[in-house]
């Protein structure tokens, strides 16, 4: 019986554990283009903290900085690791520096230190590093790209996988993390990190595990830049180009990776679970069935279904399963005022909010548009007030948002690793915060003053595995809002 990708039969044997291979490019001074400041410096401290805390080694590292980084330097080096890669190693390419995206043809590029401003002919193309990634036989192929750069490298996003990590690890894969979309990325205040830089950093330096893998370093990544920059960084496998569903995993130097037990089984298939029923003492049987047991079975999927709405549908712990933000929008929320209003006011609202998919023409569309063309903060509140249900209530909130210049600013601190305190900056009262705990449980409260706000959040569950985070995220009046992630140990 032949399997493909995770369905990888347990006896098969694991694989050879090679070298960590790592080409970085990061470009500060520019021929042509306008200058960075943190490129470089971002690149030599990751690689320094690959080299010193993980099993990464300078003899197995290929720089290119600056003046080096040529259009023919660059792809001289992809040919080289194209024959010095075994099927047993691991690449990483680092690239910092200037991104480039043609619309017309929907082509993202790598900008080289040599090349004419605007001359697309002397970039380094995505469909040619393709080329080099589908050439290159290695194990795990990571890119972590610090620059502007194009999503239609991706394939679908699918994490969701019941193997251990020492599966996930043997399975190959190819994985790339961009600092954000389609869109411009900040390079940071000079002598500092990028922000994209500073959370990869940040997340290797406190990493108290013995391996960090891929998706993990990715989400908490992800997450971090999100609340603190205006950019949205992604990370998923890589599009026809050799992924098997496995993940890169960051083993820390002396740690050695458990292997999967392997199973003893004979050649012949197992026989199809769907043809063993349980009778009610307990022994089976080959075939047929109590109507008991159906409908027993649909019993049980009722009362699911009934739990799984109370849990996705309750206002009070609203969180989606990703969280994906456009600047700094955050989860649709219930405005407090919803549960006080009168059952006519109640009735009403949901009436008109009920009619938005009836027409085109209907009231909520007509006093959006109505609202538009007044372009005032007061005509998007008033909108808000008459129809919160409504889909369209997030963007009145973003129009009332970017009316104001100030960027919404708040410090929180995690004390004795259960109490939450903040103190706020920058943003008018009255504050929502949400607090957002590993396992998904959502804390919303409610904060009218610009006094330090403290809240006890009890024992705070862990995962099991990966980066534990607090995710806080704070709105203000004028919805502007903000967020930080603080990691759990």
């Amino acid at each position: 019986m032949n399997t493909r990708g995770q369905g990888l039969d347990a006896n098969t044997q694991t694989h050879k554990v090679g070298k960590n291979y790592l080409f970085s490019i990061a470009i500060d001074r520019y021929q042509y283009s306008p200058p960075l400041y943190n490129c470089v410096r971002d690149a030599e401290h990751i690689i320094g903290l690959l080299h010193q805390e993980y099993q990464f080694t300078p003899e197995n590292t290929f720089s290119l900085y600056n003046e080096a980084a040529t259009e023919k330097n660059i792809f001289d080096t992809f040919k080289k690791l194209v024959t010095l890669v075994r099927p047993e190693d691991n690449l990483l390419i680092l690239y910092s520096g200037h991104g480039e995206f043609e619309a017309d043809i929907e082509e993202g590029y790598w900008i080289p230190v040599d090349a004419q401003l605007g001359d697309f002919s002397d970039y380094v193309s995505n469909s040619r590093i393709v080329k080099y990634l589908k050439a290159i036989d290695a194990h795990h192929i990571l890119l972590i790209v610090d620059s502007c750069f194009s999503g239609t490298l991706f394939a679908n996003r699918n994490l969701g996988s019941a193997h251990s990590a020492s599966r996930l690890d043997e399975i190959p894969s190819r994985w790339l993390i961009t600092a954000g979309r389609n869109e411009v990325v900040s390079d940071g205040k000079p002598g500092d990190h990028s922000p994209f830089a500073d959370n990869i950093l940040y997340f290797l330096e406190n990493n108290k595990d013995q391996s960090l893998s891929v998706a993990d370093l990715s989400d908490a990544v992800i997450d971090a830049v999100i609340y603190n920059s205006r950019q949205t960084p992604r990370g998923e496998p890589l599009q026809d180009v050799g992924h098997r569903g496995g993940q890169f995993f960051f083993h820390r130097k002396g740690f050695v990776p458990t292997t999967v037990a392997k199973t003893t089984s004979s050649n012949k298939d197992p026989e199809p679970i769907a043809t063993a029923k349980v009778n009610p003492t307990g022994a089976t049987k080959g075939s047929g069935g109590s109507g008991f047991w159906i409908f027993g079975a649909i019993a049980v999927g009722v009362v699911l279904i009934v739990y799984l709405a109370g849990r996705f549908f309750s206002p009070e712990l609203e969180a989606p399963a990703e969280l994906e933000y456009d600047a700094q929008i955050d989860l649709p929320e219930t405005s407090p005022t919803d549960k006080e209003a009168s059952p006519s006011q109640a009735d009403l609202s949901t009436k008109e909010s009920n009619t938005e998919e009836d027409s085109p023409t209907n009231r909520v569309e007509q006093a959006w548009a109505a609202a538009q063309k007044t372009n005032t903060e007061e005509a998007y509140r008033r909108f808000i007030d008459r129809f919160p249900k409504s889909r369209l209530v997030n963007e009145a909130e973003v129009k009332i948002a970017e009316k104001y210049r100030y960027a919404m600013d708040f410090s929180p601190t995690l004390r004795g690793g259960q109490q939450v305190e903040i103190n706020f900056g920058v943003g008018q009262a009255p504050f929502r915060i949400q607090i957002i705990k590993p396992n998904g449980e959502v804390v919303v409260k409610h904060w009218d003053k610009k006094a330090t706000f403290k809240i006890d959040l009890g024992e705070i569950e862990k995962k099991k595995s990966g980066v534990n985070v607090l995710k806080v995220i704070v709105s203000d009046h004028n919805f502007k809002k903000a967020g930080h992630v603080l990691p759990i140990y």
